[in-house]
């Protein structure tokens, strides 16, 4: 079992802003496009250690590195690989790998401060992500431009759809209040329409199915027992249709038409599709090039890209839009190897395997957002943006974290 630290009080309030701030400041560093390389996460995160205590971090440090070892094993490995491979040192290798070590290890840490102090930062972080996505939408309907993908605080469509519907899932497994719930299935249903993003659409509807199914006994005494209140949430329902349908009536058709032209034929006919193919095929063919420390340890930040952009003449103008590789799994398996690729792998299927042997525990909803967010991940480069990088490895940790206690 995860030991439980006394803390002051000061120290809570840090530890509750702790998701929130670093979200804030993720998003702030991709705006300004630096810290790809992860080093103002390594500074960012040694700072907040020493704000929240180091006497206190010292003991979370010596338990991380006990549960986790294979974290600090391979960060080591990694560290000293590229410190000392001086051709490789290409974005400064070496600190990405730090870089995911302190957000794992700082998520992992918050759950030792107490689930009530984890539910409150949760709690924070769910009402900062539907602010932007509340200011995406306002955004979005007054410079609306038919057919134009909407990005406002993740600065890619994509990654805009994904933050959309992580903070969804915050408001559906850890959010009490059942209007927060509901404005947050509201603004998800505008992001969606506004990104034009098709994956997400479909990842909207199967959480909304998913929860009517398994609240439809609520529901039902919701609508027998409260009308009023029934027919209130029926009309931010119908309002929400309305304005899709009436403002936005161009980029909806747009996004039903992609949708049934994915689900038709995902390579001729879909660009964004036929590109990701390509890119997984080629990165792939790629990998066996090199020496055995290649392949083991990668060949540094963004190599795949940079080898990739040579050969994607047929896709110049769309890959120049969206990026490199479009998967992390095969990002990190050319960039940093099959020891990455294995213990990013590794931590999916242990996740997999969590939901189902724990359904019946809260932990099953950790398992959830780490399947959602590496999911995700599997159609985006998501450790090269800080904004998506911080949730994506925090929420990692926190993982590990709960899992400890069931173990």
């Amino acid at each position: 079992m995860s030991k439980i630290y006394e803390i002051k009080e000061n120290q809570k309030i840090i530890w509750k802003m702790y998701l929130a701030l670093g979200s804030f400041l993720a998003i702030f560093l991709s705006a300004i496009d630096i810290s790809r390389d992860g080093m103002f996460f390594i500074v960012l995160g040694i700072l907040f250690m020493v704000i929240a205590g180091p006497k206190d971090i010292k003991d979370d440090f010596i338990e991380f590195n006990k549960h986790s070892y294979v974290y600090a094993i391979i960060t080591i490995a990694y560290t000293v690989y590229f410190s000392i491979n001086t051709d490789q040192l290409y974005f400064k290798a070496n600190r990405i790998p730090f870089a995911i070590y302190f957000m794992v290890f700082l998520g992992y840490t918050l759950v030792n401060k107490g689930q009530e102090i984890l539910c409150d930062s949760r709690k924070i972080l769910f009402w900062v992500l539907l602010f932007f996505e509340m200011c995406a939408v306002v955004n979005g309907v007054i410079s609306y431009v038919p057919g134009q993908r909407v990005s406002f605080a993740y600065m890619n469509a994509i990654l805009e759809g994904d933050a959309v519907i992580y903070m969804l899932l915050l408001a559906v497994l850890f959010i009490d209040e059942g209007r927060a719930k509901l404005l947050a299935f509201g603004v998800s249903f505008m992001m969606v329409i506004l990104t034009g993003n098709r994956m997400t659409l479909v990842e909207l509807l199967v959480i909304l199915v998913v929860v009517l199914f398994l609240r439809r006994q609520e529901i039902a005494k919701v609508i027998k027992g409260n009308p009023k209140k029934a027919k209130i949430i029926a009309a931010f329902a119908g309002t929400m249709i309305i304005i899709a349908l009436v403002v936005l009536h161009n980029t909806v058709y747009l996004l039903m038409l992609g949708v049934a032209q994915r689900v038709v034929d995902v390579t001729s006919n879909d660009v964004s599709s036929a590109y990701r193919l390509f890119a997984l095929q080629s990165v792939l063919s790629f990998v066996p090039d090199g020496n055995m420390c290649d392949i083991l340890f990668g060949r540094g930040c963004m190599q795949g890209y940079y080898r990739l952009i040579d050969y994607a003449e047929p896709f110049a103008e769309f890959a120049t839009q969206i990026g490199p590789v479009e998967n992390t799994f095969v990002s990190l398996l050319y960039d940093y190897g099959i020891a990455a690729f294995v213990l990013y792998l590794g931590t999916f299927i242990k996740a997999l395997i969590t939901i189902w042997k724990y359904r019946h525990k809260d932990i099953w909803k950790e398992a959830v957002l780490v399947v959602y967010v590496m999911f995700a991940s599997a159609f985006v480069d998501m450790q090269y943006w800080p904004n998506m990088c911080f949730l994506l490895f925090t929420t990692i940790g926190i993982f590990l974290g709960n899992i400890k206690k069931f173990e």
